[in-house]
């Protein structure tokens, strides 16, 4: 008896400490198992589903019991096919899904309704904004691309570029930025563009394609250690060999880290994850409201599988929904965890 009542002290001493250095840090993780899942790229949550794209196929679970309603969509070029890769966006009464060239609309409960195409290669996918969408397009001036931030209508003819979008490891043709993660990241929320530039702002326009704000999020000017790119060049050698080799002589560090790995905006907040990383694999994320004061910072646990890639993953209702691969089991699971 003394020994269990020593063992409840000494974990509820282990907790209030953790709290007491990581406040955002919680513990109330609500674990899934997902057996049916093979290559899991993406995951939404609509008001009773979960949609998660696993390959180019689209899982849909009830959200109050995760038991697996329907699994649609194949690799092809029939109606209600896609190519090579799915991206699903849950519109209040239907989905709307990118899938490189081709833009198809699927009831909530997965059944094909029709398509469009677009007749150009897409760069990310189409986002609704008011009545129109917006997506990355790009163009080339002599040895440097730019990523325009284009406006479209619903028949998906260009109506504006609203501006410019640069990458870093443009500056140097024969040098690759090793912290540049892709495309500029760009999100829609309740009909305002957030897209971001440089990986230090985040540029606002309403869907009329007004610039309405640039948010400037904390930069903390963090130096890039020789531990974390001894890191970074161990996955990237352990996930390909002979990509490593490749690139490793044009790779280049910057002196800092970046001010925004990766974000979101939900629930009237933006969420930016950083590059701050705390073991055990705590992702430090700062989180602003929509005019860009900081509110506060928390901790996602559990969602980097390399320095550069994520998890799967998404925030709604004050809740961090991801896709995580439990090697102990060899099993994806989803994780929901509520946002302190």
């Amino acid at each position: 008896m003394k020994t269990n009542k020593l063992l409840v002290t000494v974990q509820l001493v282990t907790v209030l400490l953790l709290w007491s250095i990581f406040p955002g840090l919680c513990f109330a993780d609500q674990t899934i198992p997902m057996p049916g899942l093979e290559k899991p790229v993406q995951i939404a949550v609509g008001t009773d589903s979960i949609y998660i794209v696993d390959g180019t196929s689209i899982c849909i679970y009830a959200l109050k019991d995760f038991s697996l309603i329907k699994k649609f969509g194949t690799q092809g070029e029939g109606p209600g096919e896609f190519r090579k890769w799915a991206d699903v966006q849950v519109m209040p009464d239907h989905l709307l899904i990118n899938s490189q060239t081709r833009l198809s609309i699927f009831s909530t409960e997965g059944e094909f309704i029709k398509e469009t195409n677009p007749g150009f290669y897409s760069l990310k996918t189409f986002q609704p904004v008011g009545k129109r969408f917006v997506n990355l397009g790009f163009i080339k001036e002599k040895d440097r691309i730019w990523y325009l931030l284009n406006l479209y209508d619903r028949d998906l003819k260009k109506v504006k570029t609203l501006c410019r979008l640069t990458r870093n490891e443009q500056a140097d043709k024969m040098k690759i930025d090793a912290l540049d993660v892709g495309f500029p990241k760009l999100h829609v929320y309740k009909d305002l563009i957030y897209a971001e530039e440089l990986d230090r702002e985040i540029y606002v326009f309403n869907d009329a394609g007004e610039k309405l704000a640039v948010i400037r999020p904390k930069d903390e000017k963090r130096p890039v250690t020789d531990t974390y790119k001894k890191k970074f060049f161990y996955y990237l050698e352990k996930s390909d060999r002979q990509e490593y080799l490749r690139v490793k002589p044009q790779l280049r560090f910057p002196a800092t880290f970046p001010a925004i790995m990766d974000f979101r905006v939900a629930d009237d907040r933006i969420y930016i994850l950083t590059f701050t990383n705390i073991e055990p694999n705590l992702t430090e994320v700062h989180i602003y409201d929509l005019k860009g004061k900081f509110l506060k910072k928390v901790y996602f646990k559990d969602i980097e599988i390399s320095p550069l890639l994520l998890y799967p993953f998404t925030v709604k209702d004050g809740k961090l929904y991801r896709i995580y691969d439990n090697e102990k089991t060899e099993q994806w699971e989803l994780v929901i965890s509520p946002i302190q």
